[in-house]
């Protein structure tokens, strides 16, 4: 597996079902946490990691977490509510993947999001009125998705 630009990864072995996160260091060195409640993480980067399943739900407890970039892997399921109580994060990019079913509401909450690239998934449903309450937001792709109705 080929993993670009990525602070921060989940492994696990066929011999234990714990996770361990493994960050690799600007000189080469991988520190290793047994929890994310470990981490104080700020960015978490594995784009075209070839990630599998939905978003974990552990990357919740990273209050510090500003930016999320899960974009060219293949995630699917739904875009979970919490990503909108994230107080912190300002990008998140999960486009070319396979997500699907609606926009969560929560999203549109968001007082810190400024990115969110959600294109070439199967998002249904529409996009909400509430998108122009968020004035943060400069960039919002949702193209090559499911979408109905108009902004």
């Amino acid at each position: 597996m080929n993993v670009y630009g990525v602070e921060y990864l989940v492994t696990k072995t066929r011999e234990s079902r714990s996770s361990t996160w493994v960050r690799k260091e600007a000189s080469g060195k991988f520190l290793y946490f047994r929890s994310l409640a470990d981490i104080a993480a700020t960015r978490f980067l594995p784009d075209e990691s070839n990630l599998r399943g939905a978003i974990p739900r552990e990357l919740q407890s990273l209050q510090q977490l500003a930016e999320l970039d899960l974009d060219s892997n293949r995630l699917t399921g739904w875009i979970p509510e919490w990503l909108g109580s994230m107080k912190n994060l300002e990008k998140l990019d999960l486009d070319r993947n396979s997500l699907s079913g609606p926009i969560p509401e929560e999203l549109y909450s968001s007082t810190s999001l400024r990115y969110i690239d959600l294109d070439n998934n199967i998002i249904s449903g529409g996009i909400s009125t509430r998108i122009g309450t968020m004035t943060q937001l400069v960039f919002y792709q949702v193209d090559y998705n499911q979408l109905i109705g108009t902004v």
